[in-house]
């Protein structure tokens, strides 16, 4: 090793060794913990070897291949949520509530990537330093989980080790090589879009814990290899002209448009915060009307133009935390006070024992789309056997 890359090398053993220190002792550290320990691994970066710039000759269209790629499989991650599902976000996603939760992770995105970058740079290629960089970020986002299990207890350790810590150095695997081969801004890109979505995108796809810890591991080394593949490609002067890497430029920008377009339809008509809202059907009593995985997009608008809705309008209601498809038979007027008697459609299906408030109204039925939430029923039918 030279002189700089030893340096470097002892600089991430010391932070290894507080690291596991932290993590063996349960003591894992908080986001203040966290951006304390990272201002001073970057600040003794600095003073060992300095912060280098981001001169990749890749730089731009590494960029540009990296937003597409991680749009597009963020479509493919929430087009999978319209099969198992989706639960709302467990974040605060307010104006105030997405600031004081992005804020700090973006200060820590900076500080991580600088300094992975620094290390990266400086390395000249050694094999053992960069692995050492691996290891010494998965335990930085692994302490950020901030998750907590005691070593008497083998169960949660075997769980947490297979599902938070994979994610976690799969991850880091593909953020290193990232920044590794195409520079600070390619993986600075990366990290802000797979680490911000979650605190701002109102819905979540309903996976199970081991479902999304597969999906968060393969995401990193398929981008990974698609850029390995794609950068190449675009700079062989012998396959490809100017006009040629300007066409492909314009197909890519144009397709990460439609895909993040794609994204702001799946989560508006999901996440039940917007006017529609779509849901898939689970029981046949609206048959044949409306079949069990038929997929019903709701106005909500009508739970406050209650009085607009009359005998023969199908609505979906709320009772007892509990949503229900049914059609109005009848409608009860007390001095303007609107309420409903609903019933299904299913031949032999018995009136509703209750009557429906302007409480209760969740809103009208526009129309349906036949069948396309049947992998839905089908999984959590699944799900139910075992």
């Amino acid at each position: 090793m030279r002189s700089s890359e030893k340096t470097i090398f002892i600089i991430q053993i010391v932070s290894l060794i507080i690291l596991l220190f932290n993590t063996i002792f349960h003591e894992f550290l908080s986001e203040l913990g966290v951006i304390i320990f990272l201002v001073v691994l970057l600040t003794s970066l600095s003073i060992a070897c300095g912060i280098p710039r981001d001169n990749s000759i890749t730089n731009k269209i590494s960029i540009r291949l990296c937003i597409f790629y991680s749009i597009a499989f963020l479509v493919l991650k929430y087009s999978l949520g319209l099969i198992t599902g989706f639960y709302n976000n467990p974040y605060d996603i307010s104006v105030l509530g997405i600031l004081k939760n992005v804020l700090p992770m973006i200060l820590i995105i900076l500080l991580e990537e600088y300094s992975r970058f620094t290390i990266c740079d400086r390395s000249g290629g050694n094999k053992l330093i960069l692995f050492t960089t691996m290891i010494l970020f998965t335990l930085v986002d692994f302490a950020l989980r901030n998750s907590f299990v005691g070593l008497s207890a083998l169960e949660p350790i075997i769980k947490l080790f297979t599902t938070t810590f994979m994610q976690c150095l799969f991850m880091n695997l593909g953020l290193t090589v990232i920044s590794y081969k195409h520079g600070l801004k390619t993986a600075l890109i990366f990290s802000f879009i797979y680490n911000l979505y979650g605190y701002i995108i109102p819905i979540i796809p309903g996976f199970s814990k081991y479902v999304e810890t597969i999906v968060d591991m393969l995401i990193p080394i398929i981008i990974v290899v698609l850029l390995h593949i794609g950068i190449p490609e675009i700079f062989n002067k012998k396959k490809k002209n100017k006009e040629d890497i300007r066409k492909k430029h314009i197909v890519t920008r144009i397709t990460s448009v439609v895909l993040f377009i794609l994204i702001i339809i799946i989560v508006s008509l999901n996440s039940n915060i917007f006017r529609f809202w779509v849901c898939v059907i689970g029981s046949g009593s609206m048959e044949p009307t409306i079949n069990i995985g038929d997929v019903i997009v709701v106005d909500k608008s009508y739970a406050k133009r209650y009085l607009e809705l009359d005998k023969g309008d199908v609505i979906v209601f709320k009772i007892a935390d509990k949503n229900y498809t049914h059609r109005i038979i009848k409608v009860i007027d007390n001095n303007g006070e609107k309420s409903f008697i609903t019933q299904g459609d299913r031949k032999g299906q018995a009136v509703d024992d209750w009557i429906v408030t302007k409480n209760e109204v969740v809103g009208k039925t526009l129309f349906r789309v036949r069948y396309i939430g049947l992998p839905s029923i089908w999984l959590r039918d699944l799900m139910k056997e075992k």
